[in-house]
């Protein structure tokens, strides 16, 4: 069933029961795709963030290979790793190619994981050249419990001060990157943080809204108004870029011209006429604009994807040893533990 078709079904029932509505709505929203990886598939690529920060400096995010079979069972990990004392945030960490001072914060979007995300995760990584890491939401992947509007920024807040304060990334440094329901806590950071900048994949004004489009205008408020992008953006401390598919059913390009209107900074829209909500050219769609923008703004980028000629681009400039080299102040950060 189409969400249009279920969503009108949730309609009929409006006054019946309010409840279902809801969960329908829920669906949706978070619809909590399967995993599409384990706690041993991206061994050592994958990051447990303790949410009790009091953690943060006595618990090493990577668990022991011979140990992840453990993280099924918290009774058994507690002893294991430290941060199970309490709960953690699943991440997976895509390193720079080329050492690099700049993280790239990764919001995936609602019909996938962490996991789903990586190849786009990849490939931003390889032509931006900075480090990436894929925040999960609860409910998605391996990260257990009931996704929600308040938990992903809640969960994302936390994310955010850990890179700072354990990893001692500048905020500077800290480039953010939401696509659909990740735009809302990438435009939720970008109004708290002066952050480097700001990219926006099918992003929308309002959960509401997006509701709005699908099923009218009187059924938009069974559902909470969550994710005020357009209120963000206003007060955004970065520049921004926005991408959205012209071809996009879920949520209409009218969503990205509102929200580029919204920013009062540097900032760059960008409409793929063949780009639905879920399916893109990377390079053409995205990356292209995205190294375009990059450039309007000055911001010096050291690629490494094989054939791109440097010396054609004045974006491509390589910078000092000094300036590119970050070693992570964790050790076990830097080097998985041998199994």
């Amino acid at each position: 069933m189409c969400i249009r078709d279920r969503c009108k079904r949730s309609a009929i029932s409006i006054h019946e029961n309010r409840f279902i509505i809801a969960m329908d709505f829920n669906f949706l929203v978070f619809p909590s795709p399967k995993p599409s990886y384990t706690h041993s598939s991206f061994y050592g690529s994958v990051l447990y963030i303790p949410t009790d920060p009091y953690l943060w400096e006595t618990t090493p995010p990577l668990v022991p290979f011979n140990q992840t079979f453990l993280l099924a069972d918290k009774e058994s990990a507690c002893a294991v790793h430290g941060a199970y004392e309490a709960s953690c945030i699943p991440c997976l960490f895509v390193p720079a190619k080329i050492p690099s001072n700049k993280i790239l914060l990764h919001f995936h979007g609602n019909s996938e994981d962490a996991g789903g995300s990586k190849s786009l995760a990849t490939t931003l990584r390889n032509y931006l050249n900075v480090n990436v890491l894929i925040v999960e939401y609860k409910g998605y992947g391996i990260y257990k419990g009931s996704p929600s509007a308040s938990s992903i920024l809640d969960d994302a807040d936390l994310v955010f001060t850990y890179l700072i304060c354990a990893l001692r990334f500048k905020p500077e440094d800290i480039l953010i990157f939401g696509r659909s329901i990740g735009s809302g806590p990438a435009c939720y950071l970008s109004s708290k943080y002066s952050i480097h900048s700001l990219i926006l994949m099918s992003a929308f004004t309002t959960l509401r809204e997006v509701v709005k489009g699908i099923v009218g205008p009187l059924l938009k408020y069974m559902v909470a108004d969550r994710f005020n992008n357009a209120e963000w953006l206003k007060t955004a401390k970065c520049p921004v870029f926005l991408v959205h598919g012209d071809m996009d059913k879920f949520v209409n390009a009218k969503h990205a011209l509102e929200l580029y209107k919204a920013v009062k900074g540097k900032r760059k829209l960008h409409i793929a006429e063949t780009m639905t909500h879920d399916k893109l050219n990377a390079i053409a769609d995205f990356i292209t604009p995205l190294m375009t923008f990059y450039k309007e703004i000055g911001y010096e980028v050291v690629s490494n994807v094989r054939g791109y000629d440097a010396s054609s681009d004045p974006t491509k400039k390589t910078t000092s040893k000094k300036e590119s080299l970050y070693y992570f102040p964790i050790k076990a950060f830097n080097k998985p533990v041998s199994p």
